[in-house]
């Protein structure tokens, strides 16, 4: 799954949300647990994306060689879609559209995307990630404008 399929990221989210928000007998501790989940997730599907979007856009070069590259360098290069990794690898491609992408997403935005990846990194390095639903849910309404801006970017 990828996040250009907006519904199918949304019914993630905000099924968990759903889920930490209609029983009170949620523990804190669940609430936690289901948006560290959520941040992995997401994160995982933020990574996906882009690097496909990058794919896709070296193949429509016709060149074979440079999409395999480019492909392969994604795939290897492209680990942590925090806002400065993605920048970065839009500048390698065309450095005025990096310039673009920091007009178009917002540093709040940059901040919440930057948010569900550290929290991801927490998780998966076994450090505390105190982060509620509350917090998952805002940082995904902020950052996924990613995916439409890296779109639009990308023709």
């Amino acid at each position: 799954m990828s996040l250009s399929s907006t519904a199918a990221v949304r019914k993630i989210v905000f099924e968990c949300a759903r889920i930490a928000q209609s029983n009170s007998r949620v523990s804190p501790q669940l609430d936690s647990y289901l948006a560290q989940f959520l941040s992995v997730k997401l994160c995982g599907l933020y990574e996906e994306s882009i690097e496909q979007m990058v794919r896709d856009r070296a193949q429509r070069t016709g060149d074979a060689a440079i999409a395999a590259y480019v492909s392969w360098a994604a795939d290897k290069l492209f680990k942590n879609p925090d806002y400065s990794t993605i920048k970065g690898m839009i500048g390698t491609l065309d450095s005025q559209k990096a310039k673009q992408l920091d007009t178009r997403f917002t540093s709040d935005k940059q901040l919440a995307l930057n948010s569900i990846v550290t929290n991801r990194h927490s998780v998966a390095h076994g450090k505390p990630a105190n982060v509620t639903m509350r917090d998952v849910v805002g940082f995904f309404r902020k950052s996924r404008h990613i995916v439409p801006v890296l779109e639009d970017l990308l023709k």
